[in-house]
């Protein structure tokens, strides 16, 4: 029969130097790093399965371990087509600074009896500004008439226009080599964009 003192384990003591025994802590910490890098591959692999369904994969994704790199290459249909950046041409922005000028003046601008242009005006200069081409801008420029009005004149390669804004009312004059365009319409943008048309034709 088997008595209790047959049962107990004799408590064996071993005995280490130090560099054993930071040898032996090595060698934990080591495997505890290779099981957290274990874990993180699955969730790499798992993120990676998650964003594939929301169509939000990256071009690749490279995962470091100890053993051979694992590189996970997800492909990406290119789309065709071409990416335009749109910026004010120098001409429109100097031209915006002076209605900008046109809004500051007062009454009496010339020294004398001019009034300052409505702000039917001024908005309806900003409008033609707006819709007109930038190949039309560069020989450009606005000033105010003393009937709180404003003109716009300018240049063209094959002639030369002035366009006269008052409140809703808007006069043009076009000349040039193709002959000689004019109007007196309502201010909108059908209006100016029928203008911008004909402006083509001395460029």
């Amino acid at each position: 029969m088997t008595s209790i003192d047959d049962l107990i384990i004799e408590e064996v003591v071993v005995k280490k130097t130090t560099k054993e025994i930071i040898d032996d802590i090595k060698e934990m910490f080591c495997n505890v790093l290779s099981v957290a890098k274990k874990y993180l591959v699955g969730s790499t692999l798992l993120y990676a399965l998650i964003s594939l369904s929301r169509d939000s994969v990256p071009d690749s994704i490279i995962i470091d371990d100890s053993l051979p790199s694992i590189e996970i290459t997800v492909p990406v249909t290119a789309t065709e087509g071409t990416i335009k950046i749109v910026e004010e041409c120098d001409a429109r922005i100097r031209l915006l600074d002076e209605l900008k000028h046109l809004y500051l003046l007062n009454d009496g601008w010339d020294n004398e009896s001019a009034k300052r242009p409505t702000r039917l005006a001024l908005r309806n200069a900003s409008l033609l500004l707006t819709e007109l081409d930038d190949s039309f801008l560069p020989g450009c420029t606005f000033f105010p008439s003393n009937d709180a009005g404003i003109y716009f004149q300018g240049r063209l390669p094959k002639g030369r226009f002035t366009v006269f804004l008052n409140d809703d009312k808007m006069a043009y004059v076009v000349k040039g080599e193709s002959g000689k365009l004019t109007a007196s319409v309502n201010i909108n943008r059908e209006t100016v964009k029928y203008l911008n048309i004909g402006l083509k034709e001395y460029v």
